[in-house]
């Protein structure tokens, strides 16, 4: 093969694809509920990433940036909030955000503490730093 791979558009010159129209582009991140097809561009003015579509899911696209981001759906994890409450008890605690009931203890910690944070990724929770 030699010359331009677009002068050479038969089946041995490479050529995959058509050239595409031109990326969208707009100061921010792709929206994952824009209608659009896998293979779509998209670049971010302000930070001058480019994304592709990679999941074209209606309402929940992925798009994957050229340097690492990744812009998806917010991922749902269930109807619970989680309490750790301070005290003497120091009791750990879930609300069911859905019905609104009171407080179910599930567990206690091994000390009190205040000011302490917590978080979860569905499967398990964490609490760190506070005072005792």
């Amino acid at each position: 093969m030699s010359g331009k791979i677009g002068d050479n558009t038969g089946r041995a010159s490479g050529l995959t694809k058509a050239a595409s129209s031109a990326p969208t582009s707009a100061a921010g991140d792709p929206a994952v509920d824009r209608d659009e097809s896998v293979g779509t561009r998209y670049i971010n003015t302000t930070s001058g990433e480019l994304f592709i579509c990679t999941d074209a899911t209606a309402g929940e696209n992925v798009w994957t940036g050229q340097l690492g981001s990744t812009v998806q759906p917010a991922v749902w994890y269930g109807e619970r909030g989680l309490v750790s409450q301070r005290g003497v008890d120091a009791d750990f605690e879930y609300y069911s955000l859905a019905t609104g009931s009171n407080a179910t203890d599930f567990g206690d910690s091994t000390r009190a503490r205040e000011n302490a944070d917590m978080c979860s990724n569905g499967t398990r929770a964490l609490l760190g730093g506070g005072n005792y």
